[in-house]
């Protein structure tokens, strides 16, 4: 667990091409124990490493595009928790720079594309800014197109959609907003 990747940190040296991976194993496996145990010292830790892997990998390493995302991720997790506002911009700028980095053939990509909507819905939902609702739409729009028919993943995409188009119907209420959200949730219960 959690005490073996700590060693494997700690035993590989500063400058090592292996410390980045090492540390954002050390990440994942941080925030997958604060989702089991809401310990907010995980998330802390979990951001801490995640950092440290983004800041020690070169810029044009081929795994520099998903520890950008895992930093984004968790910042978004910490912003869930904490309402701080940098986490969500920081999260946010994180997770636009994993998708520029990462081709649409690429197999996390739908998974990058979803995380970076998730982020601006988060934040259109605290400061009601209705560009970041317009954004998610586009961006989770991508994450549907990008996951194939079939994957087990493909009705919660096309869920994040529907809400984020029924969002926008709330916002401002048309039929051809209804329409969009009533197709894409449908869609959802389909896929499943």
């Amino acid at each position: 667990g959690i005490t073996a990747f700590n060693h494997a940190v700690t035993r590989t040296p500063v400058g090592h091409p292996e410390r980045p991976a090492r540390l954002s194993d050390l990440g994942a496996a941080l925030v997958d124990r604060f989702h089991r145990l809401c310990k907010l010292k995980d998330l802390m830790s979990a951001i801490k490493a995640h950092e440290q892997a983004v800041t020690l990998t070169p810029e044009r390493h081929p795994e520099k595009p998903a520890y950008l995302a895992n930093l984004g991720v968790s910042l978004a997790a910490r912003f869930q928790c904490l309402h701080d506002l940098a986490d969500i911009e920081h999260a946010i700028a994180f997770l636009e720079q994993a998708i520029e980095l990462t081709p649409d053939w690429h197999l996390g990509a739908a998974a990058r594309f979803t995380s970076f909507g998730d982020s601006l819905m988060y934040r259109y939902k605290y400061l009601d800014e209705v560009g970041d609702l317009t954004r998610a739409i586009a961006v989770y729009e991508h994450a549907v197109e990008l996951t194939p028919e079939g994957h087990p993943l493909k009705a919660l995409r096309l869920y994040n959609l529907g809400s984020s188009l029924s969002a926008r119907f709330k916002h401002s209420p048309s039929k051809l907003n209804f329409d969009a959200a009533i197709d894409r949730l449908m869609s959802a219960t389909l896929e499943k």
